[in-house]
């Protein structure tokens, strides 16, 4: 995988540090990726509403199945 393949999603380039290393006599691969995350409250609002949402509707149809 090169480096140039990975896509930044952020404005600022400090958010994403990525770690790519070639180790040809290793059996396994390996990968490191130090990403920071941040989120907006009406944002994890609707997540939460939402999250409700799907549990009131699967609850109310576990209760019609009994």
């Amino acid at each position: 995988m090169l480096v140039c393949s990975l896509k930044r999603r952020t404005r600022n380039p400090k958010l994403i540090y990525t770690e790519i290393k070639p180790d040809f006599i290793a059996e396994q691969t390996d990968f490191y990726a130090d990403i920071e995350l941040s989120i907006r409250l009406w944002q994890i609002l609707s997540l939460g509403m939402t999250a409700l949402g799907v549990y009131k509707k699967l609850k109310s149809d576990s209760e019609v199945k009994k």
